[in-house]
């Protein structure tokens, strides 16, 4: 398509002005040319729109800056289905990082494999890095290292040391989701809600006793660990032993439990399809 003179040069200045090149934001500006909302508009008027939007877009956000990452998990959509989180390895930074998928990127899955090396954009305030809808995962290549080797400085502990090595607490008062502990276990119960939203694992590790945990409400509770994940990482069967990777901690009745955001077959059992429970 050929863009009107006008709308070339508002493009350019704000190229220069905020350091983007002039081809993201030509792409950018058909994107939002394109949107089936804007081609609902006036024809004479769809140009202008949109490169008021372009331009309110541009000005509102901060700018783009390109990353090195290595991706090693997801979270599970959030409720209203519109964010995730990936978990990632970042060039320069200490740790595992989180990165908040917004929007189209929310079911960021579907997008990144695991366990590769990306050059890729994304948006950093306060030490927080997120998508942005000029974010793109086309740059990529393989890692020649294992999984584990690379995982290999977190934490291997037992379900029965969990209350004593939980996942830490941040100054705000919510557990650091990156502080990760790796626990190897056998699958024993696996559900998936029906939305499709969540996954349950129920695991067992040799550290457990033979007996049940009775709650003082009466509730007996076998021995096991409950484990939520995203549902694209719930591939293995009853039976099947996996490493699992998250946060760690103890509820209110004192029964341990973890959030995966990845799970590595050690023994196991693939199923061929993953479909909500009816």
């Amino acid at each position: 398509m050929e863009l009107p003179e006008f709308v070339k040069a508002k493009i350019n200045e704000l190229a220069q002005r905020k350091g983007y090149t002039v081809e993201d934001l030509t792409e950018y500006f058909l994107e939002i040319y394109n949107d089936p909302w804007v081609q609902s508009l006036p024809e004479e008027i769809r140009f202008e729109q949109s490169l008021k939007i372009l331009i309110s877009r541009v000005a509102t956000r901060p700018p783009l800056k390109t990353f090195e990452i290595i991706p090693v998990g997801f979270s599970p959509l959030n409720r209203n289905g519109d964010m995730s989180v990936l978990f990632a390895f970042v060039k320069g930074k200490s740790g595992i990082q989180r990165i908040l998928c917004r929007d189209k990127h929310a079911r960021i899955w579907e997008f990144v494999d695991l366990f590769m090396l990306y050059s890729v954009k994304l948006e950093e305030t306060s030490n927080t890095l997120q998508t942005d809808p000029r974010t793109k995962w086309d740059n990529k290549k393989p890692l020649e290292i294992e999984p584990t080797k690379l995982l290999e400085k977190i934490p291997r502990i037992s379900i029965s040391e969990i209350a004593s090595k939980k996942s830490t607490v941040t100054s705000t008062g919510f557990v650091d989701s990156t502080d990760w502990r790796c626990i190897k276990a056998i699958i024993t119960r696996r559900v998936i809600s029906k939305d499709g939203r969540i996954a349950v694992y129920t695991v067992w590790d040799d550290s457990l006793p033979y007996e049940e945990t009775v709650l003082p409400n009466g509730t007996v509770v076998p021995p096991g660990l409950t484990v939520w994940c995203n549902p694209v990482l719930a591939r293995w069967d009853v039976d099947s032993e996996c490493l699992f990777y998250g946060d760690v901690r103890v509820d209110n009745n004192g029964l341990p439990f973890m959030n995966a955001y990845l799970i590595l077959p050690e023994f196991a059992r693939e199923i061929e399809e993953v479909k909500p429970d009816e």
